[in-house]
């Protein structure tokens, strides 16, 4: 359990190398080659498929390069006043919160971290692979006290925001509702760009805030390559039971008597408005071209990102780069400047 310390955390506490974050992350994804490793993870949280966690460490492999980290420190230097930041991790997609401890730690405060409880495998792996001469710059806790902490992240559904924003009153904080992801379509994507979509919608279950579940198309747009599209699409194994729960929207569906475009995988159904989905819906919204624009500046505020021509391309909307921040809220340079401040 996490005793919080009243004096400001030693300073050589503080300064996690890119060698030891480099280490743990290659050393996770070792252990995540290790079925038994991976049935405890799947234990934990049945959606966290052993596809579905290789894919999550998979795709932020570029953020562990040397190259992504050059001239880091003469941007975001290190703090003259280092904080202990506490983290509440979300538990939607694997190890959700990596970015936010790298922001933390890269930036020499002190990460205490405290996860889902869904996702508590993959980030305790992680931090127990950080060489033991560093780890006192990261502990996971069960709870988080805010007389513990001088400065809170948190990401969670809409609910959760209002309740941390409540718990933890008073207390500098970034906390993060809930957001979802749109896909502009022209009408004329080739299927192997649309199989990449498929990607975009159904990579996590969709459960993620970069996931795609409202789709932007023409008034003419024919969804049946869309469809076939999702259908042939490869994608990480999905949950057993997921079937079940789209079969369960589609009746929903066809209660509601909804016009729709639904597959075995996705149950897709049109719509007026932009607006977060259910877990295994996607919305497809038809627009005039010169509607887009103000539907889009109309949700600014709940739109994670954008896929399409012109903005992130198809198929890579889980593929955030290492610069690319939740929010649009640059963490490194929060942090640094969190620590540039006396108490």
């Amino acid at each position: 359990m996490f005793s919080p310390r009243q004096d400001n955390p030693p300073y050589y506490l503080c300064i996690m190398t890119l060698s030891a974050i480099r280490q743990a992350y290659f050393a996770l994804m070792t252990q995540s080659l290790d079925p038994a490793f991976l049935a405890r993870v799947e234990e934990a949280n049945p959606f966290f498929t052993s596809d579905q966690v290789l894919f999550a460490l998979r795709s932020v492999r570029d953020w562990f390069q040397k190259s992504a980290w050059v001239d880091f420190d003469q941007k975001y230097p290190k703090p003259n006043h280092p904080r202990r930041v506490g983290i509440i991790m979300a538990g939607n997609v694997p190890f959700v919160g990596l970015h936010d401890l790298l922001a933390v730690l890269m930036t020499g405060h002190v990460a205490i971290v405290k996860p889902s409880h869904k996702d508590r495998v993959l980030v305790q792996a992680f931090v127990e692979a950080i060489p033991i001469a560093e780890r006192d710059a990261v502990q996971v806790v069960d709870e988080l006290p805010a007389s513990g902490i001088d400065f809170l992240i948190a990401t969670g559904s809409g609910a959760t925001a209002l309740h941390l924003r409540h718990t933890y009153k008073g207390l500098p904080q970034l906390i993060r509702g809930n957001r979802y992801s749109v896909a502009i379509l022209t009408g004329r994507e080739e299927p192997a760009e649309l199989e990449l979509l498929a990607l975009d919608l159904l990579a996590y279950h969709g459960l993620g805030c970069r996931s795609v579940s409202n789709i932007i198309v023409p008034p003419d747009f024919d969804p049946t390559t869309l469809q076939e599209a999702i259908e042939k699409a490869e994608l990480p194994a999905m949950h057993a039971g997921w079937g079940q729960l789209v079969n369960w929207e589609k009746a929903i569906g066809v209660m509601k008597d909804a016009q729709n475009a639904s597959t075995s995988r996705l149950h897709i159904e049109y719509a007026e408005e932009l607006g977060p989905a259910r877990p295994g819906v996607a919305y497809l919204v038809p627009l005039e071209r010169q509607q887009i624009a103000n539907k889009l500046r109309a949700e600014k505020d709940r739109i994670q990102c954008i896929v399409g021509k012109g903005h992130i391309p198809l198929g890579d909307s889980q593929n955030p780069g290492l610069m690319d921040f939740a929010d649009n809220v640059d963490t490194f340079a929060l942090l640094s400047e969190l620590g540039s401040r006396p108490f």
